[in-house]
């Protein structure tokens, strides 16, 4: 990528992927970079530089959601219309950080998260328009990853009182408890269906704690994948588990990208 940062957030697929904002310590950055399946490219900023946030959507029909700025802000909303600029969204109900966002521009979920400190259980669905308080999952936690859509979701790690490995799937109504992830993991990227997902790289804890562990999920177990090339946390990614992307990463705070 053309700049280094950690703590980002992405959308799209491997060929065609966004990635937008992050911090480059110690200051919070509105970079936002497109990839067309062999460069990257600069794109439109973010109206307001912030890290920890969520993506999900399309390159050229985004979202980002949430995360911390300078001004404290951490319920912001941004909306990328056509690939070109970015445009204020209405803000969330419930102020945090660290959250996950998972669907399309116009049926999305913005799920869990940190709400300054304590982790959240809080889901907020958006039609397009508006944000609205819908079922909680089961744990709240914070620094978690998710995949699928609002139909048909799940979300995996993160940290509640530690790293945890638990994964919950979303039917339509309820959130449920499935198969645990092999390691317990935060901040690392996650992508894919409610039914094929990947986590790749992470926070694992230890000395060090960035890992090089993929799992994979084939719709009722998790299963140790291949590792990636080079161990990493606070990163992001897109796609589905048979062409992936993830990218940058924190500690420090690189440019490097990985495809799957």
């Amino acid at each position: 990528m053309n700049t280094a940062r950690a703590q980002l957030a992405g959308a799209g697929i491997q060929t065609a992927t966004l990635a937008f904002g992050g911090i480059i310590p110690p200051h919070t950055t509105g970079y936002s970079e497109e990839y067309t399946g062999s460069a990257w490219a600069e794109g439109d900023d973010l109206t307001n530089g912030r890290y920890g946030l969520a993506g999900f959507g399309i390159q050229t029909a985004a979202f980002a959601v949430a995360g911390y700025d300078p001004g404290g802000e951490e319920k912001s909303a941004e909306v990328e219309y056509d690939g070109s600029s970015w445009t204020e969204g209405n803000n969330l109900n419930t102020s945090r950080i660290a959250c996950v966002g998972i669907g399309i521009q116009t049926a999305a979920f913005a799920v869990a998260g940190n709400e300054n400190p304590p982790s959240t259980a809080i889901v907020e669905s958006y039609d397009g328009t508006s944000w609205t308080e819908t079922t909680d999952i089961n744990t709240g936690r914070n620094d978690l990853m998710g995949a699928g859509t609002t139909t048909a979701g799940l979300v995996f790690g993160g940290n509640s009182t530690g790293r945890t490995d638990i994964a919950e799937e979303w039917n339509g109504s309820t959130w449920t408890e499935v198969g645990d992830l092999t390691t317990a993991v935060n901040s690392a990227a996650g992508f894919g269906t409610s039914t094929a997902a990947l986590c790749a790289g992470g926070d694992i804890g230890g000395s060090p704690d960035e890992s090089a562990d993929s799992q994979t999920w084939n719709g009722s177990s998790w299963a140790e994948g291949n590792n990636i090339n080079t161990a990493r946390r606070g990163h992001a990614g897109s796609g589905i588990v048979t062409a992936g992307i993830i990218f940058n990463a924190h500690d420090p705070a690189t440019v490097d990208t990985e495809q799957y």
